[in-house]
C-alpha cells in the first residue's frame, strides 16, 4: 500500500514539473525569437571566473590572494562584498 502511494506521488510530481516546463516555454518563446532572457537569479555581484574556482575547489590561500589583489585595485566598487568573501576564507 505505502508503495502505491509514493508511485502515485512520484507521478504527479513528475505532471506537474512537465507542465511548469511546458509554461515557461509558452511563456518564454516569441516567435523565432527564441526564450525571453533569464533574470538574474542573485543580486550578488560578479567575481572574477579565477577567484570563483578557487573559493569551489577550498584553495583558500589562492581566493585570498586575488581578493586581496582585486581589493586593491582602484576604482573597485564591490570592496565590502570582496571583504565578506575574504573573511569567510579566512
Amino acid at each position: 500500500m505505502r508503495i502505491g502511494n509514493c508511485i502515485l506521488t512520484l507521478a504527479g510530481c513528475i505532471v506537474a514539473f512537465g507542465g511548469m516546463q511546458v509554461a515557461q516555454v509558452a511563456d518564454g518563446a516569441e516567435g523565432d525569437k527564441g526564450p525571453a532572457p533569464r533574470p538574474a537569479v542573485s543580486s550578488l555581484p560578479k567575481i572574477p571566473s579565477e577567484l570563483h574556482n578557487a573559493l569551489q575547489d577550498r584553495n583558500f590561500a589562492e581566493a585570498v590572494t586575488l581578493i586581496d589583489e582585486l581589493a586593491a585595485k582602484k576604482g573597485q566598487a564591490d570592496v565590502d562584498y570582496l571583504m565578506y568573501l575574504k573573511g569567510m576564507a579566512l
